[in-house]
């Protein structure tokens, strides 16, 4: 059967159940990916890619196909998700620590404010947040202002009234052109 008949849910389904023709698939499918993905993020040499590949596939076939099932399979997007966070972390295991660059300085504040100059104001703070350790949730937490919020405190209200100000004199509207009854 040629791999262009075999759609990304056989071949995992077959993979699955240990198909040979499944697995050969999977790897004329994924073995470019995956030697990308190492070129970027690893740097292996062709011999030490090949070995990650292989290792790879075994831990993933490993236990009756266990960490291949824990996978998503709804769509291949997701597969592929999945299958770039297993391979960041094996491949982070077979880094050499010594290749650590040790001599690498700290970033200061300005270094960090030069990088941010002309991000939009929230761009900044979710990076800010993400700096300090927020975890993604947390942020969203911290940053979501409800409209029910928005209207009883007036430090909201008065902060996006002061925004139309600025926003209608950019225009070369003031708030005396505004029509009647949107003061």
């Amino acid at each position: 059967m040629s791999n262009k008949l075999f759609t990304f849910h056989k071949i995992v389904a077959g993979c699955e159940e240990g198909s040979r023709k499944a697995w050969e698939a999977f790897l004329a499918d994924y073995t470019p990916i995956v030697f990308q993905l190492s070129d970027v993020y690893f740097g292996f040499s062709p011999q030490k890619q090949n070995d990650f590949w292989r290792d790879a596939v075994a831990q993933l076939s490993a236990n009756n196909f266990d960490t291949l099932k824990r996978f998503e399979h709804q769509a291949e997007r997701e597969f592929l998700m999945d299958l770039r966070d297993f391979l960041l972390e094996e491949g982070a295991e077979k880094l050499d620590p010594a290749l650590d660059s040790a001599e690498t300085p700290r970033p200061t504040p300005e270094a960090v404010l030069g990088l941010l100059k002309g991000l939009p104001l929230l761009d900044q703070e979710v990076l800010f947040f993400k700096l300090c350790g927020y975890s993604d949730a947390t942020i969203e937490k911290i940053l979501v202002t409800t409209p029910a919020v928005a209207q009883k405190d007036p430090r909201v209200v008065g902060a996006a009234e002061d925004d139309q100000v600025r926003l209608a004199g950019g225009l070369g509207r003031g708030p005396a052109d505004r029509p009647e009854g949107k003061n």
